[in-house]
């Protein structure tokens, strides 16, 4: 295997090449550990948003960015002997809670369990006045977990909306985005 570095990672994509796994893991790896900085993720999202990725590169980065972070198993979740139906819901960005108000409660109504990340600027005070608003009018199983450590024991004492803690997704906002207030890494 060739060896990866940020700079050949950005070259390869800036000169429209198309990135092979090993790199794609590697860089995700590397940004999620502070090991790609700030500014090489910049310049390689906006060689990504030029060039452009194909079918391949968008499924090995998902799946990349997936793997960064923390993952669950519910599948002992039972509601009346039947295994529990869980959804995610996940703001790709640009429409705030305008889906999430309406969609959760009827998601909810029809039985699942609703264990949403959400979006990256959750922790800036006003980055969720809607949700606020509705959560603090709705019942204790609507409500978000605000403590990653908890999330599978309360997702198995409700049926929540809950929030935990996907480190690449929010270093990736941080490298995009243009407002000084958001908490990087």
């Amino acid at each position: 295997m060739p060896h990866l570095d940020a700079p050949t990672v950005i070259r390869t994509k800036r000169d429209g090449a198309v990135l092979s796994d090993a790199a794609i893991d590697w860089v995700i790896d590397g940004y999620t550990h502070g090991r790609v900085a700030d500014e090489q993720m910049s310049a390689l999202l906006m060689a990504i948003f030029l060039k452009g990725m194909g079918p391949g590169e968008i499924t090995r980065w998902t799946a990349a960015m997936v793997d960064s972070g923390e993952r669950f198993d519910f599948t002992d979740l039972r509601r009346d002997g039947k295994p529990l139906a869980l959804v995610d819901k996940h703001s790709t960005g640009g429409v705030g809670d305008k889906i999430t108000i309406p969609l959760l409660p009827v998601v909810m109504a029809c039985g699942a369990s609703v264990p949403q990340a959400p979006g990256v600027g959750s922790d800036i005070p006003a980055a969720r006045w809607t949700s606020l608003r509705l959560l603090l009018d709705s019942p204790p199983s609507c409500r978000k977990i605000r403590s990653g450590n908890n999330f599978p024991t309360s997702v198995r004492r409700s049926s929540p909306q809950a929030s935990w803690r996907r480190p690449t997704a929010r270093s990736t906002h941080c490298a995009t985005s243009p407002r000084r207030s958001t908490r990087c890494r």
